[in-house]
């Protein structure tokens, strides 16, 4: 809407003679430019607004973060102590990076 409005108004100062003709009030054109810049300041500091910290969220992506490097951590370590027993291994185990990674060396054996 901000930049519908600033290219309607420009638009109109460039072309002015048709929209006198009409009977168009060319003060509209400079509302709309003004209202552009207005909405724009208010688009930033909304923006501004959600750029600041916040504390849940922080704590939130800090918790996932350690979560998934202590699963991680625990999955390489079970396929290792498990490698032996087909049964626990699979509990350790990810289809969707075996998956990826048949993916990728089907991919680099097509290129070589």
């Amino acid at each position: 809407m901000i930049q519908d409005l600033n290219d309607i108004a420009v638009l109109g100062r460039e072309n002015p003679n048709p929209l006198t003709a009409i009977g168009f009030d060319l003060t509209q054109l400079d509302l709309a430019a003004t209202r552009a810049d207005e909405l724009a300041d208010l688009l930033a500091e909304a923006n501004g607004d959600k750029a600041d910290p916040n504390e849940s969220k922080i704590i939130r992506d800090k918790a996932y973060t350690y979560l998934k490097a202590l699963v991680d951590e625990i999955r390489e370590a079970g396929k290792y102590v498990f490698r032996k027993d087909k049964n626990r291994l699979k509990g350790y185990s990810s289809e969707y990076w075996k998956k990826l990674h048949r993916k990728q060396s089907s991919n680099q054996n097509d290129v070589t």
